[in-house]
């Protein structure tokens, strides 16, 4: 009997690529259903989340403090997504204003994780990864702690997570246009965007590709420099006056119950990973040209940040999750092989 090919059943690829990235979304919408109808945002929300729902509301921008004000993308775009009044499965939900607006934000979020997700997939084959090894990669992004507790909430995470992805998928293989559209509507999703203006001359160095990808960059910081200090300037929320910044690092050494949340907070990120993740940088150390080790250099800005800011430590770090954790896989694979080798050692 002779078989019927995959290709004959799905078509042209792209009714394929779309098939792959429904899973993705899959994963990512069941992420994402707890926090749209078992999250309780009075008693499990943080004060930011406060702040997107009441841009969501239409709260003026100057009343909101900064820089959360500016991260507009996330909360405008849930306004779109359609919930009506009278539906089929309205008289089987217990639908009040504040799930309305949890359904919104997951639907919103659901979608960036399951982007980001697909998008480290396609990094991690960039990086020289067999498709299963770039597949189980990418699932590692779902089960991480800062995701499943954090990015699926009303938090912009989600977003910020897609286009910093996609930005450096866009850096690597050098799509000018679509880096310029991604850039620009990332930095109103969340200003840290900028990872992936800054990864250009780590990737690139002192090269004709440096010069016209960060050019590409230069329409959105000028669009986001102008929201920010021209259309909404204002001195209401964190303004990191230097001398206080300083104050506040020094106090982060100092030994108490702060500097015990903070090691949590950094080491739950990423858990065993960590480990896996130096011995993945020990891996590819010798290989100087290896995007991977270019783009750990971007861990010095994502600890910087964690200095000036000074809290939410995990979740700066895990912004460098499309290089850290494949990084981490690598050391994960390299672990693998030598437990493999003991126990062939044993069988003998």
């Amino acid at each position: 009997m002779q078989l019927i090919g995959i290709k004959t059943i799905l078509g042209k690829s792209a009714l394929f690529k779309f098939l792959f990235f429904s899973v993705y979304l899959y994963i990512a919408g069941s992420l994402t259903y707890w926090a749209m109808a078992k999250f309780n945002v009075q008693e499990d929300g943080n004060p930011d989340m406060v702040k997107y729902i009441a841009l969501y509301q239409g709260t003026p921008i100057q009343e909101i403090p900064k820089p959360f004000c500016y991260r507009v993308l996330t909360p405008y775009l849930a306004r779109l997504v359609p919930f009506p009044e009278k539906n089929p499965i309205s008289g089987y939900l217990d639908v009040n204003k504040e799930k309305i607006i949890l359904f919104k934000f997951g639907v919103v979020n659901a979608l960036g994780v399951a982007v980001a997700g697909y998008v480290l997939y396609l990094l991690a084959l960039q990086f020289g990864f067999s498709l299963y090894e770039s597949i189980l990669t990418s699932l590692l992004y779902f089960v991480s702690f800062p995701t499943v507790n954090y990015t699926v909430t009303p938090l912009v995470d989600a977003l910020a997570h897609a286009f910093i992805a996609v930005g450096l998928y866009c850096v690597l293989r050098q799509k000018t246009w679509i880096l310029a559209m991604v850039f620009a509507l990332g930095m109103f999703a969340k200003e840290t965007t900028i990872l992936v203006f800054l990864s250009i001359p780590l990737l690139y160095g002192i090269k004709r590709q440096t010069l016209i990808l960060a050019s590409t960059c230069v329409p959105g910081l000028i669009g986001y420099a102008v929201f920010r200090f021209l259309l909404f300037p204002t001195d209401y929320g964190y303004n990191y006056p230097f001398w206080e910044t300083v104050i506040r690092i020094a106090h982060l050494f100092i030994p108490g119950s702060r500097m015990l949340w903070n090691l949590y907070e950094i080491i739950i990120a990423f858990g065993p990973l960590w480990i896996f993740m130096g011995m993945g940088f020990l891996k590819i150390k010798k290989v100087p040209q290896h995007p991977l080790l270019r783009l750990s250099g971007l861990t010095v800005v994502l600890i910087t940040a964690c200095l000036i800011i000074g809290e939410n430590m995990g979740r700066i770090l895990f912004l460098g999750f499309p290089f850290m954790i494949p990084l981490a896989f690598l050391g994960w694979k390299s672990a693998l092989k030598y437990v493999l080798i003991d126990k062939e050692a044993v069988a003998t």
